[in-house]
């Protein structure tokens, strides 16, 4: 880990002590991201799970399980269990299919809507906005592990031009 450290602060000579606090703040958000994402999946699990045993879908639970686990995948992870939900709820019905879209629509609204954004801007105080287009651009240059390392990806980026470029508290004085 030393090693690292000495190496990263190489890269930026005379500004070790903005080098060091970068990977300080670089990993708090990293260590919420982490729990965020935690939660997030885990409210995603516990919404659509208990929200198909109140309608009466088949194989609530592993649907409920399987959504969190998915979560880590935005966009496609919750469509693909949506996708899934819906082709259980086929084999009992079409009423069972509208309200499996219910489920998941409330459950997805509350989940990507109100509580990630509210969870993920506080534990890594990045704007949703920079998030939302972030993980657009990633997804497009990289495909899926693209859309799977769009926030890591960006929390590095964010934290450098914050440090770097908003705010170089401790940029050398000009001309030097």
């Amino acid at each position: 880990q030393q090693a690292l450290l000495g190496g990263i602060k190489r890269l930026a000579p005379g500004r070790a002590a903005a080098v060091h606090q970068t990977l300080a703040d670089l990993e708090h958000r990293l260590r919420w991201w982490l729990i965020g994402t935690s939660f997030s999946m885990l409210a995603a699990g516990v919404f659509q799970g208990v929200g198909y045993w109140m309608i009466g879908l088949k194989f609530a639970l592993p649907l409920g399980v399987l959504a969190g686990i998915f979560q880590i995948v935005p966009t496609f992870g919750p469509a693909a269990i949506y996708l899934l939900s819906l082709l259980i709820a086929a084999t009992q019905g079409v009423q069972y299919m509208a309200l499996a879209t219910v489920v998941y629509a409330v459950a997805q609204v509350l989940e990507s809507d109100v509580l990630t954004p509210l969870v993920m801007n506080k534990a890594v105080r990045i704007p949703p906005l920079v998030t939302l287009f972030t993980v657009i651009l990633w997804g497009q240059v990289f495909g899926l592990l693209g859309l799977l390392m769009a926030i890591p990806l960006n929390l590095v980026i964010w934290t450098l031009v914050e440090r770097f470029y908003l705010d170089p508290r401790d940029a050398p004085p000009s001309g030097v």
